[in-house]
């Protein structure tokens, strides 16, 4: 039999010469916008960044006013992200905090060799071009600190989102300045300046331009201020005593459940600054979604209304027990309260209140299933045809998915027989039941 001939590929490996102030190393071409990927730890603990600063030092490349100033900051940085002893390959910590300091570091490395280039008159890079061309039509009150703190967004090496915003501030203050309001933002509040008449007004107007400055025209600074627009709006509703106002006047009259007056003025201060109240998911709550909080809350704990998806897969899986199951286990009993405060302080269509409550529906299920005596459970509802048995083609509970009823039961008829052992949710009940409990009371 011939034998086979192997051919092996080899990568050659280069070393650092005289004349490069860089060390070779892949992660080095990483673009400048990026600058976390270029450091790593080197072989005597130090990182890159440190190895490329003391180059330049020894090669006198550092000659800007301040230098010795940055790299006393440099070595304190480095000490800090670096001077823990290495606590294994396997440590989370070590890892991570590696990894933030390469970033940071490396950030501060550019950020000193930008302060070189501009004070040997180097102006060739992009941002400082942008900067330049712009500086000789500034002449609006405070121009020259607004172009100082520009600069340092430079030095600093800060990301492309903080100098956008830079350039965007003082191009924006130099337009108003002149007269220009062509801006759709400003048109638009324009507009609705001049039917606003309640006590403060002006207040909020200016607040208003004053965003407007701070936020540039992308998908983040426009609904911002499309929020804060709606927001003087509301005031204005509110001073008239129209729209929601009245809503909210009629909704107080049919509450009984405990608690309903602090729901209640919590709508009233998301209807007058949606910009302020921020929902369980993260997510701007405006007046609508307070409302809807609100009545929520009454059908649930005054009305006894039990009809909603969550609590009919959670109710039909505790018919299954034995009636002093819950008294006599802690754990299930637990379980079940946290579900009941899950979909109290979730709204019905809270992607992120529909996630927390499925993995805990499944935390108590693998529960029950482990405190039998075979290891299986009995069939759970979606056996009896009231819910689907597999989940539609979209995650269910995602912001992309369409909300609804069908939706909704679907993602709640999880069958145990569904969850085998090896599920990657959880590693056993109880640890999955306590990352849960720890998520619903930080968010």
């Amino acid at each position: 039999m011939p034998r086979r001939k192997l051919r092996l590929k080899l990568k050659p490996i280069t070393t650092p010469s005289s004349s490069n102030d860089q060390v070779s190393d892949p992660q080095s071409q990483a673009p400048p916008s990026t600058p976390g990927r270029r450091t790593r730890r080197s072989g005597n603990g130090q990182s890159h960044s440190l190895v490329e600063l003391e180059t330049m030092i020894q090669e006198k490349h550092l000659t800007y006013p301040g230098w010795d100033d940055d790299v006393r900051e440099f070595r304190a940085l480095h000490e800090r992200y670096y001077g823990h002893p290495q606590q294994g390959e396997n440590s989370s910590f070590s890892h991570q905090d590696t990894i933030l300091g390469d970033w940071v570091l490396a950030s501060r490395l550019q950020g000193m060799q930008h302060k070189q280039q501009a004070y040997v008159g180097d102006r060739s890079h992009s941002y400082v071009k942008a900067l330049d061309a712009l500086v000789v039509h500034l002449s609006y009150p405070g121009w020259p600190q607004d172009f100082q703190l520009a600069l340092q967004s430079h030095y600093q090496h800060d990301n492309d989102s903080n100098r956008q915003k830079a350039l965007f501030r003082m191009q924006q203050r130099q337009a108003v300045f002149k007269g220009d309001r062509s801006h759709p933002r400003l048109v638009e509040l324009d507009q609705i300046a001049t039917s606003l008449t309640y006590p403060g007004h002006a207040r909020d107007f200016r607040q208003c331009e004053q965003l407007h400055f701070e936020y540039t025209d992308d998908y983040i600074g426009n609904n911002v201020l499309t929020r804060q627009f709606q927001s003087l709006r509301n005031r204005q509703a509110h001073w008239d005593g129209t729209l929601a106002c009245k809503e909210l006047e009629s909704l107080r009259s049919q509450l009984t459940y405990d608690g309903w007056q602090e729901d209640i003025h919590t709508a009233m201060e998301a209807h007058l600054q949606p910009c302020s109240i921020l929902e369980s998911s993260g997510h701007v709550m405006d007046s609508t979604t307070a409302l809807h909080h609100v009545q929520h809350k009454q059908s649930v704990l005054a009305d006894r209304d039990r009809s909603h998806p969550r609590l009919v897969a959670l109710d039909q899986l505790l018919l299954q027990l034995e009636p002093d199951y819950l008294t006599n286990t802690p754990q299930c009993q637990q379980l079940v309260q946290e579900l009941e405060q899950v979909h109290l302080r979730y709204s019905t269509d809270d992607w992120v209140g529909n996630a927390i409550y499925e993995r805990l529906l499944q935390a108590l299920r693998r529960h029950l299933k482990a405190q039998t005596p075979n290891g299986s459970m009995p069939s759970t509802p979606c056996k009896n045809g009231i819910f689907v048995e597999k989940k539609a083609n979209n995650k269910i509970g995602s912001p992309s998915s369409i909300v609804t009823a069908s939706t909704i039961s679907a993602s709640w008829s999880r069958d145990s027989d569904d969850i085998c052992e090896d599920d990657t949710i959880m590693d056993d009940g109880t640890q999955q039941t306590g990352n849960l409990r720890l998520l619903t009371s930080s968010s």
